[in-house]
């Protein structure tokens, strides 16, 4: 798929699973020093699929991305506004079931993150302001990204559009269909009720 998807004039930028774009999470450490070795990014990622006993992909591709000087990168991250999604924990440290086991996320890490979002919504900017990831932001970045994963935050949509209509419409065919699914609507999504055990 990446040898077509290449000749099509699509570049690879990773996986839309967030876990899998760290390789220290889902990847067994005596893979990693590996991957460093392997020059061909298709060839890396089907050396991980084989690492997780992984048998589907979910991949971002993009046809000549442009590539982003750091702080234009920074400016667009730091505009990102998270929400805690109903079943996120309100402190750490948070469990995480992961290719490669059951690991644990630290309280110092996690429980700024979470406590802070469990107050309401907020951005990138506004949570490397916590002082556990003043001079952290790739442990701030992945952080965000181990709770995505996890299903205990989600980024809110950017484009501050009216969707009640949309949403009422949702509901309906939610409650119609007796689907134990609650919507986020600031999020652009549903996720599973409370109640759904």
């Amino acid at each position: 798929m990446h040898r077509l998807l290449a000749q099509a004039g699509m570049t690879f930028l990773g996986s839309a699973n967030a876990l899998e774009n760290l390789d220290n999470l889902s990847v067994p450490g005596a893979m990693q020093p590996l991957l460093s070795n392997l020059a061909s990014p298709a060839l890396r990622e089907r050396v991980k699929d084989l690492a997780r006993n992984q048998h589907q992909r979910s991949d971002l591709f993009q046809r000549a991305p442009t590539p982003l000087g750091q702080p234009d990168v920074l400016r667009q991250v730091d505009a990102l506004r998270f929400q805690a999604l109903p079943r996120a924990p309100l402190s750490g440290p948070v469990t995480f079931r992961t290719p490669i086991g059951e690991i644990q996320g630290p309280a110092e890490v996690f429980s700024p993150l979470l406590e802070r979002l469990a107050e309401g919504p907020a951005t990138f900017a506004e949570l490397r302001q916590l002082p556990a990831f003043s001079d952290a932001l790739g442990t701030l970045s992945q952080s965000l990204q181990m709770l995505m994963w996890n299903g205990d935050i989600h980024p809110q949509r950017p484009d501050g559009l009216d969707t009640s209509e949309h949403v009422s419409r949702l509901a309906a065919w939610i409650e119609r269909n007796q689907l134990k699914l609650q919507i986020a609507a600031d999020c652009g999504t549903a996720v599973h009720r409370l109640d759904d055990d």
